[in-house]
């Protein structure tokens, strides 16, 4: 992560920590780190780099925060798959928005009772470790039960 990418993370983390933000689910686009990262090929590498430089940082400032980057996946119908054997895969099911970085409570409401199974932290090229994990969210709207709409998480709660 270049410099200026890394001090904007900081700000952005030090606002939102202060403001809880945390509460709100506040939301940071990769691509307004490094306007280089709004080239979709780049956002699994970039939002890995951001993800890892956030949790470095919430370690730093010893914030009790869930560090989380999320990925908006394409929509579809409800036999969608969703076991990834590669980040390849995983890409060409990105939809059109850029990943995003985020911080929760530290325990989070939506990460109760997640199969730890579902999803792994290897598919980002991270190792494994206890603190990490990934919930793929799946919901859909009353107006339109035919379309699964779908967002990945790789979080990581505080230590």
């Amino acid at each position: 992560m270049n410099p200026l990418a890394a001090k904007r993370l900081r700000q952005w983390m030090s606002r939102s920590f202060q403001a809880a933000g945390y509460e709100r689910f506040d939301a940071l686009p990769i691509d307004r780190l490094d306007p280089n990262w709004s080239e979709r090929s780049l956002w699994l590498a970039a939002a890995r780099a951001a993800f890892l430089e956030a949790r470095v940082q919430r370690d730093r400032l010893r914030y009790p925060v869930t560090v989380a980057v999320t990925f908006a996946l394409t929509e579809g119908k409800p036999e969608l798959h969703s076991g990834w054997k590669s980040a390849e895969e995983l890409e060409r099911e990105f939809g059109e928005t850029p990943p995003m970085l985020t911080l929760l409570p530290a325990d989070p409401p939506t990460l109760e009772e997640r199969d730890p199974n579902e999803v792994h932290p290897t598919l980002f090229g991270i190792d494994a470790e206890p603190d990490l994990g990934c919930a793929l969210e799946e919901w859909v709207f009353p107006e339109d039960e035919s379309t699964v709409h779908r967002s990945l998480l790789l979080y990581s709660l505080p230590g």
